[in-house]
């Protein structure tokens, strides 16, 4: 028995099998989830200016590969000083203000100097302090590179008194 191979027919039925094969190897469903910010660290913790002096500050986005990069800067009291959204900060009057870097939520800090300042703070006569803590800051939903654990707070406050 000869078996006959129509083979134009074997190629049409492979040629439309292909199309179905490169779409099912494009479905959304396999992408990997955009990287989330983690942090931004600031390039200098603090800073002093002469009135109407200006100082460029940078800040890095973390990780490295996170998706969305970009940066917005704030003032918490622009009649001291203000900045531009390349991180240009203008003195305005004498006085203090938290200058503010921001990617995907998350803002520039760092914990390791919460007691240093707060110790600062209080040589210079501060009336008060206020520390933002949590459990786990890495998981705080607001300013995480900030926050104090709250298994440190305790002896912080025995310091200061």
């Amino acid at each position: 028995m000869i078996m006959k191979i129509n083979f134009p027919i074997l190629r049409q039925i492979l040629f439309a099998a292909a199309p179905l094969v490169l779409l099912a190897g494009c479905s959304d469903k396999d992408d990997p989830a955009p990287i989330g910010v983690a942090g931004v660290e600031m390039s200098q913790p603090t800073l002093e200016l002469a009135l109407d002096g200006t100082e460029r500050l940078t800040a890095a986005v973390t990780p490295d590969n996170a998706a969305d990069k970009t940066l917005t800067w704030s003032s918490s009291d622009e009649a001291v000083a203000t900045v531009s959204s390349e991180g240009v900060i203008t003195a305005v009057r004498a006085g203090h203000t938290t200058i503010t870097a921001a990617a995907g939520g998350k803002t520039g800090g760092n914990r390791e100097f919460v007691p240093a300042m707060a110790h600062a703070a209080k040589a210079f006569g501060a009336n008060g302090f206020f520390f933002e803590v949590h459990p786990d800051p890495d998981k705080g939903l607001s300013d995480a590179a900030n926050m104090l654990r709250l298994d440190d707070l305790e002896s912080l406050v025995k310091s200061l008194l």
